[in-house]
């Protein structure tokens, strides 16, 4: 896959808060080390409808790259697919991507119809430290300003990067703005992807119990490791 030469894509970008620096990052650009390489493949298999993923690694380890990646390749291709279910003609529900195999519409019972549409991918990348300060400000001006709110794009995005989890947790405020973006997207199992340089044992004495607890369970077994030396300092 190659990146778009004209300004669509990098105004996704910008709009999704891609780094400028890995916004041209793709599967098959990307430098990998050898001892990722495993980690690497199957987070390429990763797809938004199996949920949220939790990447992890030492400083350097090449986190942001890999999440800005996803981004990437999500950005060049602005649709996901869904199956809409409907029924006597009525829409009763939109099933997971993957749950299906069918191109054409397809009948399941009598009066049932499955049809595949696509919906707009509404994607947005955070680094935690900057995002706090944001919502802060928000908090302060944005409202007479007339600016986006950035809690509620974060809280609403269809995929969300939240890069650098965990390295500027600044008290109670901080806390509140942060369970207030997880809440929702929790009961909505949006799917999000977490990287962060800390160990879960320490991420668990940043945030308290439910956050926590709210944050495994969106991963489930979706833990992928980085190791090696930070990539950054090498000649």
């Amino acid at each position: 896959m190659s990146v778009e030469s004209d300004d669509r894509l990098w105004k996704r970008q910008t709009l999704s808060g891609i780094p400028e620096h890995a916004r041209f990052a793709l599967w098959d650009t990307i430098d990998i080390d050898e001892t990722n390489r495993l980690e690497v493949m199957k987070l390429r298999r990763w797809e938004p409808y199996q949920g949220s993923i939790w990447l992890e690694g030492e400083v350097g380890s090449g986190k942001t790259t890999l999440a800005a990646t996803i981004a990437n390749e999500l950005l060049n291709q602005p649709f996901l697919m869904q199956e809409c279910i409907i029924k006597d003609g009525e829409l009763v529900e939109v099933a997971e991507e993957g749950t299906f195999t069918p191109a054409r519409p397809r009948v399941s019972e009598a009066g049932t119809l499955h049809v595949r549409t696509s919906t707009s991918l509404n994607f947005k990348f955070i680094e935690e430290p900057q995002f706090y300060r944001q919502a802060r400000a928000f908090e302060r001006f944005g409202r007479r300003t007339g600016q986006p709110d950035p809690l509620r794009q974060a809280c609403d995005a269809s995929v969300l990067i939240l890069d650098d989890l965990g390295k500027s947790c600044d008290g109670k405020r901080d806390l509140d703005i942060f369970q207030v973006l997880i809440t929702p997207r929790y009961n909505a199992n949006r799917p999000t992807i977490f990287t962060t340089n800390l160990t879960w044992e320490q991420l668990a004495t940043v945030f308290e119990g439910s956050i926590a607890s709210r944050m495994s369970e969106m991963c489930g077994n979706r833990v992928f490791t980085l190791r090696g030396r930070d990539r950054r300092m090498r000649a």
